[in-house]
């Protein structure tokens, strides 16, 4: 589970949340362009959780899909970068 901050050319800024085996590998992918929810946008790694059996990672990803950015950034903050 991960979070990044992403931003657009224009100054608009977003917080992204997924789930991943290789979250640095994931980033890359993002920051490639390679991702379509981040295409076009620079991201930066708020923080990523410990990994989690897959169920859990995609109820917890949900749950903070739904949450408010600063809330979701919050939660990254106590995670590891």
């Amino acid at each position: 589970m991960y979070v990044l901050e992403c931003t657009t050319a224009g100054g608009r800024v977003s917080v992204h949340v997924g789930i991943a085996l290789d979250v640095h590998a994931r980033v890359r992918q993002h920051a490639a362009g390679q991702v379509k929810a981040t295409r076009g946008r620079t991201v930066q790694l708020l923080g990523h959780s410990d990994p989690l059996p897959h169920g859990d990672a995609l109820r917890m990803e949900a749950s903070m899909k739904r949450q408010p950015p600063s809330q979701k950034r919050q939660v990254a903050a106590r995670w590891s970068r």
